[in-house]
């Protein structure tokens, strides 16, 4: 989750991964390009995540 935290892309026809995105509480922001790919961006600021009490110290 930490890079979730800056920004996640994926091809726009990769559903599932989309779908991992934001049941992982990521928000779609944008379609854009990448490398001269189409992509999605995702993002989660930190001030929207919520701790689950995991081991993981951000």
């Amino acid at each position: 989750m930490r890079y979730g935290f800056e920004e996640a892309i994926t091809a726009p026809e990769h559903t599932a991964s989309r779908r991992v995105m934001e049941k992982s509480g990521l928000k779609y922001k944008k379609n854009a390009q990448f490398y001269n790919l189409d992509a999605v961006y995702y993002s989660l600021a930190r001030s929207e995540w919520r701790s689950d009490d995991s081991f993981y110290i951000l």
